[in-house]
């Protein structure tokens, strides 16, 4: 990490700070959007640093009747 904030203007959760020229995570806010990743220019933020993605339950499908 060189402290370019790349990162840090990519998230739109505000959960990556500054300091002292290395960006650091602030796990309540990381919504795991991962959109910090493919803008560092060192690749210093890996998938691996990340817990792996749940899956999204699928949606609930309301049911309907068919009276034939």
């Amino acid at each position: 990490c060189i402290g370019c904030s790349k990162c840090q203007q990519a998230c739109p959760f505000e959960a990556i700070t500054i300091e002292n020229n290395l960006a650091f995570i602030i796990d309540d806010k990381c919504r795991l959007c991962r959109k910090c990743v493919p803008v560092c220019p060192t690749n210093s933020i890996l998938e691996l640093n990340f817990p792996p993605r749940k899956e999204t339950p699928p949606a609930v499908k309301e049911e309907a009747t068919v009276n034939a």
